[in-house]
């Protein structure tokens, strides 16, 4: 039940992240971190679905007041026939001819002059011709599953165009023409075949949002620094082997993704990230943590699970908010009396690890309440639990456990138990019940 928890609960998190982007409350960020601390796998296409209000600036100024505003915007029809849309092209605002086996954009396509939405998803396209430089109102382009290897210069004079998705085409090298998109705030180029960005990506000044998971980028170009207005970015499933240098200097950015690349430490400049919220490195090969860590105040989930940490990373224990953490499928055998520093920790995961025993400071977390340490070696539970007072969650099963404290009963606020593979006699587990006779239990 926990491994399918695992790997789909990230999916409720990126509903939360939007949210914390469209209101901007600190209190979403712990609620939203409470679900990610339930799974590890993160999918950032979703996150990248967020809208995000375009900076006022002096180009968007000069340009004809045309656009309907977003409120108007969600009271327009989606067009889907295409013939229908061509009976009053004035009047098509947004276009969606996903899902059509498009091998080419209709030659007629230009007469839709107002279009500020444009979806061409799960096509044959192979290009995006000239013809998208005659939607001057165009916002939002989405043309991901398709077959897509180039696009043509003229998607540069686009100056309203603020949210471009081309995830999962055949791009082996970055649209140069997307740099020159001064509005850009989100870009979804996942799913493709890229190795280098080039220096001029560092123009994209307002970008917020960048999604480069699943290329096989081995580096990044310095020039990015100059995105200072980067707040999410993912690099997941590339080949780094190191962390970018240039992600130490960019100090909007709230979260990162870095899984799966291969690294294995983390260096100094990572703790220059102030106001980092979410820092996401499953699947690497990390077995060292840089000091310093007390500096980074904002951050409030680490996903470092499935690395090759051989002893608990006793730097995390410094981060004064830190949230959720989850170091699930290492190699580590005890935890550090430091961990009963966390005080603002809420989720922690360290299950598929080699733990013979929590220590007694186990029960200093206030406001801990979920505690994985499903598949492990324990053979006993410290009486130092029972102080556990906010804990609803606790997963412990494939251990060595014969009992658990008598006081534990005293937990009024458990919710869920998991204690299958233990050795608990059927005795004792009808006496579990009647302790928590409220909560779901599963041996």
């Amino acid at each position: 039940m926990l491994t399918m928890m695992h790997y789909s609960s990230i999916r409720r998190f990126n509903t939360y992240l939007r949210s914390y982007l469209r209101a901007g409350a600190f209190a979403l960020v712990a609620r939203m971190m409470v679900l990610c601390s339930v799974g590890v796998v993160y999918s950032f296409n979703a996150v990248l679905m967020a809208q995000l209000a375009v900076p006022d600036n002096s180009t968007e100024k000069t340009l004809p007041d045309a656009l309907l505003s977003d409120e108007e915007l969600a009271r327009q029809e989606r067009f889907t026939s295409y013939k229908r849309a061509l009976q009053r092209p004035e009047i098509v605002y947004i276009l969606d001819l996903s899902h059509n086996g498009l091998a080419k954009l209709p030659p007629d396509i230009g007469k839709f002059r107002n279009l500020q939405v444009l979806m061409l998803d799960n096509n044959n396209l192979t290009e995006l011709p000239a013809v998208i430089g005659t939607f001057k109102n165009l916002q939002k382009l989405t043309a991901s599953k398709n077959f897509l290897t180039t696009i043509a210069p003229e998607i540069a004079t686009l100056p309203r165009l603020t949210d471009v998705r081309l995830g999962l085409n055949k791009f082996k090298q970055f649209p140069l023409p997307l740099c020159k998109l001064k509005n850009l705030t989100a870009l979804d180029i996942s799913g493709n075949f890229i190795t280098t960005l080039p220096k001029e990506i560092g123009e994209l000044t307002v970008l917020r949002e960048l999604n480069l998971k699943e290329n096989q980028l081995t580096k990044l170009p310095p020039e990015m620094s100059k995105m200072k207005g980067l707040q999410f970015i993912s690099l997941a499933v590339n080949k780094l082997g190191t962390v970018p240098p240039v992600l130490g200097s960019m100090d909007a950015l709230a979260f990162i993704d870095l899984s799966d690349n291969g690294l294995k430490a983390l260096p100094p400049e990572i703790t220059k990230l102030t106001n980092l919220q979410s820092l996401m490195l499953t699947d690497n090969h990390i077995e060292s943590w840089p000091k310093g860590m007390e500096q980074m105040k904002s951050l409030r989930a680490i996903d470092a699970s499935s690395n090759l940490l051989k002893r608990f990373p006793v730097e995390v224990t410094v981060v004064p908010n830190l949230f959720s953490l989850n170091l699930d499928n290492n190699r580590f055998t005890s935890l550090p009396e430091e961990i009963g520093s966390m005080k603002a920790l809420g989720a922690l995961h360290l299950s598929y690890s080699k733990l013979t025993q929590l220590p007694k400071t186990i029960g200093d977390l206030p406001n801990l309440f979920f505690l994985n340490v499903h598949y492990n070696q324990l053979t006993s539970l410290p009486n130092e639990m029972c102080k556990l007072a906010k804990l609803r969650t606790f997963y412990a099963s494939g251990n060595q456990l014969k009992e658990i404290p008598e006081c534990m009963g005293d937990l009024k606020m458990m919710e869920n138990l998991a204690f299958n593979g233990n050795f608990f006699t059927a005795a004792q587990l009808d006496d579990i019940r009647k302790k928590f006779p409220k909560a779901q239990i599963s041996w």
